[in-house]
């Protein structure tokens, strides 16, 4: 059995960004479903619109944020929603201004990691503070790859240089074009909060951070990977493509009814996100590319520069053309929603990460029509190029600029039934949206995420493990130790015996703390003494003895049962609270043995115990040798329940496992009591439900096939 993970407390700061923000909240109900505790900082206007998406209110907690005030920002300015997108500098140095804010922040809640995207700054806080950084970005690992490989960073970028990919680049579909390129290296150059230039602010953050993140899987952009684990040599964390969960709200009325009034998949769709204002000239030709299409649409866009609303920016005469089968609209709306309504069929997307995703898990024939700058061009040529399941607009090589007729002509391709090419790009569509809907691509991403994180935690500290085993050589027994990620650097298996006086010396001989968790332990023995009582007694003995020899050892962290505590005359119900005073009587355990399962599996024992998930107690055995205030006794339950609790939450989980109805006696159950956290708390340990336990714990046996539901 693999050795448990603790549960993590992860931090967030992503950009102040609706874009960023969701995609972040997306991952930490992902990482909270996993039993890891989650705090966001966000600035304190967005609360009321992100509540709703908060699936474990219990793990995941927003924590305000405020924003110093600048010349220049509107008062209260708190996103990218609130300023225009020539003051995204302004709020970006507000937002560097919170540092110290952070620091003191951090300092009372001690995550053990901190993600982070556009405040570079943060490793050099977290390192201080004994914190990893993630730095997680919301796009695909293609991005980085291609623009801020390492070789790229010291380097005077010209659009030549951009043009061409970078030193062992592993894909010739992703072509940057002239005037993209001319793009892209103004864009490196822009100074974006502080005076630090864009560019820098990406590249400091990928060099100095612990390891990178990206919304991505390996079965898409596993070249990608490969490459940038090469190039960094850090690792690289997978949070797959983030589809969130089924939306519980409606889609407004107003859409239902409008969207209704037309054949299925007829509608056309345009959104380009709330960061990405076109020019005036742009917002024309666009919308009278979907009016020459003569299909209705819904066109979501924000007003263009230099204008107040997007109605003013509308060509002449074209709201009289379109009326009853075009709407502009300038406000937010429901988009997962609208693209998943089956009148739907064409969605004409600025290729923004979180867009892409949504209509990638959709049924909506793509239309690619990048902005140019930033992702999106290269999500584009992995879209459209690579895996081919969407029609990118054609535009000037030079100039860039699209047309009426070459918007039309690539909305035409992606809904034609007639068309080669729409009927190739529909199908490697739908193959795709299988892949990412698949319950097991996400699972094993986020729990590969999951997995990297604890790594990060614990390998990265440089932690070099002895372990003690009765046979190393013995592949059925150490087979899967060898497996773990760091076990060839930093594991080394020694034989020893528990009753072998002095077997132990040279497995503590080195050692600055040594756990010792394990004695045989099971319901039926011959001879009690010889195979229960000594291992556990002269066991231990043996041990501590080798640990006093030993002068590298600072700390013994001991395991024992709660059993240690609770098996005396004292009266128990549900009002008294045992804590680590609290001492079992010798002669009452022997009065009181019992023989657990004594009628079979059909029955459950009359048996009230203390619960605690396994992730816990590794947790608590670590903050135990690092904390130097930590001593004596830690009484570890997360509660007290008898086991006709456990089978009544087995059954809410799992209404078809077949479990037993009836209790092993006909006694009173035994009472139910309360067990002391407080001085648990002390060592940092927030505790895993007994409800998520016990349903981890099942799904890890099917998993593993033990038992088939």
């Amino acid at each position: 059995m693999e050795a448990p993970s603790p549960p993590l407390h992860i931090a967030m700061y992503p950009w102040i960004a609706m874009g960023h923000i969701i995609p972040y909240l997306h991952l930490s109900n992902k990482l909270a479903s996993r039993g890891h505790k989650v705090s966001i900082f966000i600035p304190k206007s967005t609360l009321s619109h992100l509540h709703h998406l908060n699936l474990h209110p219990h793990l995941i907690t927003f924590i305000p944020i405020s924003l110093p005030p600048l010349s220049g920002l509107p008062p209260h300015a708190e996103t990218t929603s609130h300023v225009p997108f020539s003051s995204y500098p302004l709020l970006m140095t507000s937002m560097d201004l919170t540092r110290k804010h952070l620091e003191l922040l951090l300092l009372n809640l001690k995550p053990h990691i901190l993600l982070f995207d556009f405040a570079f700054w943060v490793p050099d806080l977290t390192r201080r503070l004994n914190i990893k950084s993630v730095q997680f970005w919301i796009t695909n690992p293609a991005t980085t790859a291609y623009l801020f490989c390492p070789e790229r960073f010291q380097l005077e970028l010209t659009e030549a240089d951009l043009m061409k990919p970078p030193s062992g680049f592993p894909c010739s579909s992703i072509i940057i074009h002239p005037h993209e390129a001319r793009v892209l290296a103004a864009s490196r150059k822009w100074e974006f909060g502080s005076g630090v230039l864009l560019g820098d602010r990406f590249s400091q953050g990928l060099s100095q951070s612990d390891a990178i993140g990206f919304k991505g899987c390996r079965e898409i952009e596993g070249a990608y990977v490969e490459y940038l684990e090469t190039q960094f040599n850090k690792p690289i964390l997978l949070s797959g493509p983030l589809i969130p969960n089924p939306p519980t709200s409606s889609l407004d009325e107003k859409w239902v009814s409008w969207l209704g009034g037309f054949k299925k998949s007829s509608v056309i769709y345009c959104a380009f996100g709330s960061e990405s204002p076109l020019q005036k000239s742009q917002v024309q030709e666009l919308l009278l590319g979907l009016e020459l299409t003569g299909n209705p649409f819904l066109a979501a866009l924000k007003p263009p520069m230099g204008h107040e609303s997007i109605e003013s920016a509308l060509p002449e005469g074209f709201e009289e053309r379109v009326r009853g089968r075009g709407v502009v609209y300038g406000g937010w709306v429901q988009q997962e929603l609208i693209l998943g309504h089956p009148c739907v069929g064409c969605f004409v997307t600025h290729c923004g990460a979180g867009s892409l995703t949504e209509g990638l898990v959709s049924e909506c024939g793509l239309v690619l029509l990048p902005r140019l700058g930033g992702d999106h061009i290269v999500n584009a040529r992995v879209m459209g190029e690579k895996l081919k399941v969407g029609v990118e607009v054609e535009r000037g090589e030079e100039d860039g600029e699209f047309s009426r007729e070459s918007v039309c002509k690539a909305v035409r391709i992606v809904m034609d039934e007639g068309s080669e090419v729409g009927r190739e790009v529909r199908a490697n569509h739908a193959k795709l949206r299988w892949m990412l809907m698949s319950e097991d691509l996400e699972k094993d991403c986020i729990d590969g995420f999951c997995q990297k994180l604890q790594d990060l935690f614990l390998l990265l500290r440089g932690y070099t493990v002895k372990a003690t085993v009765r046979d190393p050589n013995d592949p059925k027994k150490v087979e899967h130790l060898y497996k773990l990620e760091g076990a060839k650097e930093r594991l080394k298996l020694i034989k020893a015996d528990l009753l072998e006086e002095g077997s132990f010396d040279s497995a503590v001989e080195g050692c600055e703390g040594v756990f010792h968790t394990a004695s045989p332990c099971f319901n039926e023995a011959n001879d009690p003494q010889i195979e229960l009582i000594d291992p556990a007694l002269k066991g231990t003995l043996n041990v501590l003895k080798s640990c006093a020899k030993s002068s590298s050892v600072k700390r013994v962290v001991l395991t024992s049962s709660s059993a240690t505590a609770t098996c005396n005359r004292r009266p128990k119900s549900p009002e008294i609270v045992v804590d680590e005073t609290w001492f079992s009587d010798i002669d009452f355990s022997k009065e009181c043995k019992w023989l657990a399962f004594e009628r079979g599996a059909e029955t459950f024992p009359n048996l009230t115990f203390g619960w605690i998930n396994v992730k816990d107690v590794a947790n608590a055995h670590i903050q135990a040798f690092e904390i130097s205030s930590a001593n004596g006794r830690y009484l570890l339950t997360e509660s007290v329940a008898h086991f006709s609790d456990i089978v009544k939450i087995l059954h809410q989980l799992y209404p078809t496992l077949q479990l037993p109805q009836r209790c092993a006696n006909d006694k009173p159950f035994l009472p139910r009591y309360q067990i002391s956290k407080e001085k648990a708390k002390t060592l940092g340990i927030e505790f895993i439900s007994l409800e998520v336990s016990l349903e981890e714990t099942v799904e890890s046996l099917k998993e593993k096939k033990f038992v088939h539901i």
